[in-house]
């Protein structure tokens, strides 16, 4: 059961292989980089394979929201394996999200929302907290502007019983200040090299297990 792309990079359509299901994910070469399929997603998804650290039906009935969310891939991977799924991202990849939702026939299990960090109307309509938050390379020195919503969401869609599992490529060290502003609210710890697939693991590309801080700890 491995996760393979079976289609060339130049279709508009990307066939993914993950718990011996095929997911078709169409993507968007020409407008926003979230249009696009990256290895951090798909690391992602191979890790959710751990048995050890995700047990059958360990996600079942589970809320979960995807912050960023792009093509939607991890989304549907998790729609598959039971959750209940919130993915969002902003207006523009909206379309995008909605197309590779009803591609995959996840409607039941997964609801798209238009989510503007930094609008706290839209996040007050969010049924927070979530029992897991997951993200994929929405940490990159082109998004260092926006790292401090991006927390502030994290602030409010969690409590002390979430789970906040992020994959990001480390393309620069300029990334790393965004897990200073991180550690003002939440503890992380990067999952060890070993514990990720085999095939689908780079040294660049790091997943990270975060939970909230609780005022006692601050």
């Amino acid at each position: 059961k491995k996760m393979e792309d079976k289609s060339p990079i130049t279709l508009d359509v990307r066939t993914i292989e993950s718990f011996g299901k095929d997911i078709y994910i169409k993507q968007d070469y020409g407008g926003e980089l979230g249009g696009t399929v990256w290895d951090a997603a798909l690391v992602l998804c191979k890790y959710f394979e751990n048995e050890k650290k995700f047990p059958k039906g360990h996600f079942r009935g589970k809320r979960v929201i995807e912050l960023g969310a792009g093509t939607g891939l991890v989304s549907i991977v998790l729609g598959l394996l039971g959750a209940d799924v919130l993915v969002t991202d902003r207006l523009p990849l909206i379309p995008l999200l909605q197309e590779n939702i009803k591609l995959n026939q996840m409607e039941e299990r997964v609801t798209v929302k238009e989510l503007e960090w930094a609008d706290e109307e839209s996040l007050n309509q969010l049924s927070a907290p979530f029992d897991y938050i997951v993200a994929s390379d929405v940490v990159a020195n082109c998004y260092s502007p926006t790292y401090v919503m991006f927390i502030n969401v994290l602030d409010h869609c969690s409590d002390a019983n979430t789970t906040f599992l992020m994959s990001m490529e480390k393309r620069s060290e300029q990334d790393l200040k965004f897990f200073q502003l991180l550690s003002s609210k939440f503890n992380w710890t990067r999952t060890p090299y070993e514990e990720m697939d085999e095939e689908w693991r780079s040294p660049d590309i790091g997943i990270f297990v975060c939970q909230k801080r609780m005022k006692e700890e601050t």
